[in-house]
């Protein structure tokens, strides 16, 4: 019952209201002025985009999506496994980290894994670049 009164209060104000508002009547050249105003803010330059990678760090990783691609395709064995690293220089610990990383193998589903998330990211960062381009120009 309380909801209903408020409503009748909102519509005698919008009537009251809507009754006291003059109505207007554009001038002669309110298209054109309307117009020369948005050909006024198109001209100018809202946002200047700055690139996030250069030019160099582009080729670097082009350079090294072909370097997986040659890798993927040439290869013949069905795992990759980490070069050996010496660790008997290292004194800081009580236990010897030479073997510690002899057993650790990429099978070559984790290789294509890892190659095809890099090439999605890629093609995500061009998609996003144009799209954010497109955006403020």
């Amino acid at each position: 019952m309380g909801e209903n009164k408020h409503i009748e209060e909102l519509d005698a104000f919008a009537k009251k209201y809507v009754k006291e508002i003059t109505e207007e009547k554009p001038s002669g050249n309110f298209t054109s002025s309307i117009m020369n105003a948005i050909l006024a803010e198109e001209s100018k330059k809202v946002y200047q985009t700055n690139y996030r990678f250069s030019y160099s760090i582009w080729m670097v990783l082009g350079g090294f999506i072909i370097a997986s691609i040659y890798l993927l395709v040439k290869g013949k064995s069905t795992a990759i496994t980490l070069p050996e690293v010496d660790f008997g220089s290292i004194q800081f610990l009580d236990f010897e980290m030479r073997h510690l990383l002899d057993a650790v193998t990429f099978s070559l589903t984790t290789v294509y894994a890892f190659f095809f998330l890099t090439l999605l990211f890629g093609v995500q960062a061009y998609f996003l670049k144009n799209y954010y381009e497109k955006r403020f120009q």
